[in-house]
């Protein structure tokens, strides 16, 4: 059994490091039920003093909304996937290394057009894509 292999399927087994869709999404889901509780909350109170700093507080951190369990979980889910991407990483081969390396390259140049500061490397890019 190669190590690839393993890696996936220890962190996709029920009760391992990684936890299963189902689970995740309702974490997700209960996160998302907090910070929309949160949000109409601060509208109900939007002519009370404090309502701007108190939206703008929800918008810039919605972590600290979303509650200590979906916290815990983002947490733990990073953890696994970052060890998850080290284990493959280090069972690859040099071309797959190239291969990613490509495609970073190019992810890049997307996040660079998605910056909306328009210059001659962007335009030249789109173009290029929309010739496709």
């Amino acid at each position: 059994m190669s190590m690839q292999y393993f890696s996936i399927s220890f962190f996709t087994e029920p009760g391992t490091l990684w936890i299963n869709a189902g689970t995740h999404l309702k974490y997700v889901q209960g996160g998302r039920r907090n910070w929309q509780s949160a949000l109409l909350g601060d509208l109900e109170s939007r002519n009370e003093p404090g309502f701007e700093e108190a939206i703008t507080e929800l918008i810039s951190n919605p972590e600290a909304a979303r509650g200590d369990a979906y916290a815990e979980m983002m947490s733990r889910s990073t953890t696994a996937m970052a060890s998850l991407i080290q284990d493959l990483l280090l069972a690859s081969q040099p071309s797959h290394l190239d291969h990613l390396t490509h495609c970073i390259s190019e992810l890049s140049g997307d996040f660079k057009a998605l910056t909306c500061k328009p210059g001659s490397e962007v335009a030249s890019r789109a173009f290029k894509q929309s010739d496709r």
